[in-house]
């Protein structure tokens, strides 16, 4: 049985941030390759949200996981954080974060929030 995902505003807000970025920076052919990336990352979060290579995001919030978008057979430098609803099969996606931050620091207070 499938998940059903949600994408949280400010989700959304990252996605848009880091296309632009990545069209500015690299050209329309990589953000089509990355926007896929991050679109096959989401659907396979209908799935398995549980599986590896999502892992919590230790510490601060271990109820947060993360699921590094992949691109091209490799894990890119981005990460969807979300979170489970498990009761009623539902993700949460609270961020497309860049790996390089303090994750727990930009999904504080975000635990339990609904969007």
């Amino acid at each position: 049985m499938n998940w059903r995902v949600e994408v949280t505003s400010q989700a959304r807000a990252d996605i848009k941030a880091v296309l632009r970025y990545t069209l500015d920076r690299f050209g329309p052919n990589q953000v089509r390759y990355y926007r896929v990336a991050i679109d096959d990352s989401l659907k396979h979060l209908e799935t398995d949200p549980v599986s590896v290579p999502a892992k919590p995001l230790t510490p601060p919030l271990p109820s947060i996981r993360q699921l590094p978008v992949r691109l091209r057979g490799r894990s890119g430098r981005h990460a969807l954080i979300y979170r489970l609803d498990e009761v009623a099969r539902v993700v949460i996606v609270l961020r497309l974060l860049h790996r390089a931050m303090d994750l727990g620091r930009h999904v504080e207070g975000e635990a339990g929030e609904d969007d």
